[in-house]
């Protein structure tokens, strides 16, 4: 069985609070690794990923309306390579805490195989949960710069905001 490898963005990372939870002690490596994509605030804290192809597909306005505030189209997270004795019970605990039911169309996460640049540059294809194309429009909180820190209300705009504001091109 090939080893599981997940990205992580939010409340997983090392230093939130459902990494004690949930990643703690089961995995063989850690590392900085980032990712073409935006993230949105989902509600309270919660932050949701957003592939950059997903956002060039169906709301290719947002690019150019992020670029502008700051956001260049990288997401910064963490790496995490899975004990094998971890992996299948991680995955399934991922995906209850996530909300992802396969193949429902109501999951507001759904587990996906995306790009992911580590720190030496190399790039690996592995698991995160991101948001499925039928919810993209629901959000409207862009986490500025790409990096989920907490609870820290700087680091957002709402895209209203931004559609309202004239931008000089």
């Amino acid at each position: 069985m090939k080893r599981l490898e997940l990205f992580v963005y939010g409340t997983l990372k090392s230093d939130q609070f459902n990494f004690s939870r949930f990643l703690e002690g089961a995995y063989d490596d850690l590392q900085p690794a980032k990712t073409r994509g935006y993230l949105f605030r989902l509600g309270g804290r919660i932050p949701i990923f957003a592939p950059y192809e997903l956002v060039l597909k169906h709301r290719p306005e947002l690019i150019q309306q992020a670029f502008r505030v700051g956001c260049d189209g990288w997401v910064q997270g963490e790496y995490f390579l899975i004990k094998p004795s971890y992996s299948k019970n991680l995955l399934e605990n991922l995906d209850r805490l996530e909300g992802y039911i396969p193949q429902s169309p109501w999951n507001t996460y759904e587990r996906s195989l995306i790009d992911v640049t580590l720190q030496d540059k190399q790039v690996k294809k592995v698991f995160t949960y991101a948001t499925p194309q039928n919810r993209l429009h629901n959000f409207n909180r862009l986490i500025i710069g790409g990096e989920y820190i907490g609870n820290c209300k700087e680091s957002e705009i709402e895209i209203d905001e931004f559609e309202n504001q004239n931008f000089q091109g």
